[in-house]
Order: C-alpha cells, then structure tokens, then sequence
C-alpha cells in the first residue's frame, strides 16, 4: 500500500465540535418535528409558533406586563392543569381535530 491511515483520539476536545454537534441536533430536531406535523395535516410553522408564545408569551403580553405571571384559570401556572382550564385552544385546530 502506497499510504496507510492511523487514527488517534485526540487530548482535548474540538472546541468548533461542541458548538456544532449541539445546534445540528436542535436544527434536525426541528426538521424532524416538522415532518411529522406534516404528515399529520398540522402547518408546523403555526405549530412551533404557538409553542413559542404558551412558552414565552406574545409580544403584547411582553409589553403589557403580564409574562411569566402565574394563570389563576390554569391551577396557578401549573401546566399539569392546563388541559382543564381549556389552555389546548393555543394549539393548532388540525392538531386538535386529528386528536378527536
């Protein structure tokens, strides 16, 4: 053989790896969920909005003041008792209508 390839595991990490390696996986995570919500019949731009803003809020709600405030409907913020206070309307209608 003309060459030959040795292979050796390096001292320190790369620090350009533990920067990519970690936004690839969110990237594909998001790809990924978006082919999902596709085959579903759901838009997953809609979709990932609404979480962001049950998550965050909206930017009125920024504005406004009333972020991160605990929902006295929702069992005082706590998001196991969401579903009874009728918090799944944030959810996209063909998410909801695939559920029933």
């Amino acid at each position: 053989m003309p060459f030959s390839v040795k292979l050796e595991k390096r001292l320190e990490p790369s620090q350009t790896i533990a920067y990519i390696v970690p936004v690839a996986s969110f990237v594909l995570a998001l790809l990924f969920g978006a082919a999902l919500l596709t085959l579903v019949g759901a838009n997953p731009w809609q979709t990932y909005r609404a979480m962001l803003e049950g998550a965050f809020g909206t930017p009125a709600q920024w504005r406004a003041g009333r972020v991160l405030q605990p929902d006295r409907d929702a069992g005082q913020g706590h998001p196991a008792y969401a579903h009874r206070a009728g918090s799944l309307h944030r959810l996209p209608h063909a998410i909801l209508e695939h559920w029933r």
